[in-house]
């Protein structure tokens, strides 16, 4: 990577990115957390946790950029995913996609 790599950045929340990985073609994408993402939002934008869970999914979690889109990642032991509430909402958003 050299210094006039350009990545593209989720407007605001600077203090998510929790690294860098590769695209398919081989260029820096950054890497943010979810969870960092959504309590930016409850924090910063005074929503509630339900807000911002909603907002994130129809609004961020959803945008395409192309192939330097930034990756959102999620780490767990599984409780968020089979959260009754997250399944019905990441399946929406899913289905909205298609």
């Amino acid at each position: 990577m050299t210094e006039d790599t350009l990545m593209l950045k989720i407007e605001g929340h600077d203090n998510a990115v929790v690294g860098l990985t590769c695209n398919t073609q081989g260029n820096p994408v950054l890497v943010y957390s979810m969870g960092l993402i959504i309590d930016n939002l409850v924090t910063n934008d005074n929503m509630t946790m339900d807000e911002a869970h909603e907002f994130f999914w129809f609004n961020i979690a959803r945008v395409v950029m192309g192939p330097e889109t930034p990756v959102i990642i999620h780490l767990d032991n599984g409780e968020y995913f089979n959260n009754e509430i997250n399944v019905e909402r990441s399946t929406a958003a899913e289905e909205t996609l298609h």
